[in-house]
């Protein structure tokens, strides 16, 4: 996966400061992320910049074609591992009244996952009516991207309940929560935020953000040691992910990435123009895998025979 569009139902939801949050948590883990914003504002990537030092763009598909946004994806994703920002709600596009130029028409036509941020602030079992509104209607627009949620200002004592509610009524994941953070205060104000230099100590504010215990993954034990003791070896190009994604992915789930096949070799992951190391990995019986299996290996955390 080359990462994945952040939204929400409305703006003031906390998309800005969990994407810095989910940025900042990527750079420590050394996926090299890269801060897209969907539409033309400018503001929220100067929080990006200013106070992550992250490089970002815009994706806007009213001003940029299809075919130009999929090749800007494609050049970036090489390298970073993306997370996009939505504008406004997830499905607010044109004039109001339509899903076009919107952060859903954005991962349409990436065909990237959507994580849904939502404000559970003085909510608990209407958040399930909320976010399944959401799926509904985006099944009726034909291409249902949503994959996950993550809740903003959700007590620690609330969250393991509407976890499991949302993966079990929902079929959808809940990645992750931010408790009320009263030392966290983004204004905004007509056409975005306030900017980051109008925000005494906005830097201050990122540092405790980051310090606050923040939980946006799952438990270690979902995927900690489902490749544990086991030896990878990446090589060619793969469909979806970069070398530096996948080598992440491995090392999350306790597995090794070396760069030379041998004997203590346990797994090729191996894409499109795999070459030598396929040849050897071969030769030595050593078990080749395809970008689908070594994900499909994870979700069950189980090697396969």
């Amino acid at each position: 996966m080359a990462g994945f569009v952040i939204a929400s139902p409305k703006s003031g939801s906390g998309k800005t400061m969990v994407v810095c949050g989910l940025l900042e948590a990527a750079r420590r883990r050394g996926l090299s992320p890269w801060a897209f914003k969907c539409g033309p504002d400018y503001i929220d990537g100067l929080f990006h910049r200013q106070v992550l030092g992250v490089d970002g763009g815009n994706l806007d598909s009213f001003f940029e074609g299809e075919e130009a946004l999929r090749a800007k994806m494609q050049r970036v994703k090489q390298e970073h591992f993306v997370i996009a920002e939505g504008a406004m709600g997830y499905f607010d596009g044109l004039g109001g009244t339509t899903a076009r130029a919107s952060a859903w028409e954005i991962a349409h036509i990436l065909g990237m996952p959507a994580v849904l941020v939502v404000d559970a602030q003085g909510a608990s079992l209407s958040l399930m009516a909320l976010i399944r509104g959401f799926l509904a209607f985006e099944k009726e627009l034909g291409d249902c991207r949503i994959r996950a949620v993550i809740f903003n200002r959700m007590s620690p004592g609330m969250y393991p309940r509407m976890k499991k509610m949302t993966e079990e009524r929902l079929g959808i994941r809940a990645a992750g929560y931010v408790p009320p953070l009263d030392f966290l205060a983004v204004g905004s104000r007509h056409l975005g935020l306030i900017l980051p230099g109008e925000i005494p100590g906005i830097k201050e504010q990122m540092e405790r953000l980051k310090a606050s215990g923040v939980d946006l993954t799952q438990p270690k034990a979902d995927t900690g040691s489902a490749f544990a003791g086991l030896t990878f070896v990446i090589t060619g190009t793969l469909p979806s992910l970069s070398r530096k994604e996948a080598q992440a992915v491995i090392e999350q789930a306790g597995g090794k990435v070396t760069g030379s096949v041998s004997k203590k070799t346990n797994y090729l992951l191996a894409g499109e123009a795999a070459g030598s190391k396929l040849e050897k990995a071969q030769s030595l019986g050593v078990p080749v895998l395809s970008e689908k299996e070594l994900l499909s290996m994870l979700r069950s955390g189980e090697e396969t025979k």
